[in-house]
């Protein structure tokens, strides 16, 4: 409601510091989790789907991307709705289940589970969520340039930690639990340092 009243006043720039302070609050969260996901779950990922040459991989990067995708550009949607684009939106959802269930048909026979996973992953990102944001990102005047160093930016140090993080990760022992064990203690830092400037500068009016 409140993006709805902005919009009706031509509030534009301040549905852009909305809109802007939404993502600063879910990008740090969604590349943290998404790196845990790649660096621990693969062995279980792969149980899941079998033991293909697809399976683990594919199916594991496909779900980080996915997660990644809704949560940095799912809002993009949201605000163009309340700005009163919901016939484009739901042409954008009706194409993207389209072209998941041909994706689907074509990649199941090749990869199996993990064709249908990444089907699902494509036309989410291609089909709906990047051309929505894109959208948005035009009538707000906002360019890629000044998203990255909005929203990006407050989380580089805890990403640092990240980057430190992975070799000890992926190198060490395999050992669930020892990977667990790290992720967990960078992941809680990478948090503890984005903390003041990516999660709580969020807008009560959201």
């Amino acid at each position: 409601p409140h993006l709805m009243r902005l919009h009706a006043a031509s509030e534009h720039a301040e549905i852009k510091a909305v809109y802007l302070t939404q993502m600063r609050r879910f990008a740090g969260v969604a590349v943290i989790f998404a790196w845990g996901l790649c660096c621990c779950a693969r062995d279980l990922v792969a149980v899941w789907v079998g033991p293909g040459l697809y399976a683990g991989p594919v199916v594991n990067l496909c779900v980080a991307a996915a997660f990644l995708t809704v949560a940095l550009y799912r809002p993009a949607g949201l605000v163009l709705c309340a700005m009163g684009e919901e016939r484009r939106c739901g042409l954008h959802a009706i194409a993207e289940a389209v072209v998941n269930v041909i994706l689907s048909i074509v990649l199941l026979s090749r990869m199996g589970v993990a064709g249908t996973v990444l089907a699902t992953t494509v036309s989410q990102i291609f089909v709906t969520h990047l051309p929505l944001a894109a959208r948005l990102h035009r009538k707000l005047g906002l360019t890629p340039r000044a998203y990255l160093a909005s929203v990006v930016r407050p989380w580089l140090a805890g990403f640092a930690i990240l980057a430190a993080a992975t070799p000890l990760i992926l190198l060490g022992p395999h050992v669930l639990v020892w990977r667990v064990g790290l992720a967990g203690l960078a992941a809680g830092a990478a948090l503890a340092l984005g903390w003041r400037e990516g999660w709580r500068a969020v807008s009560p009016d959201w």
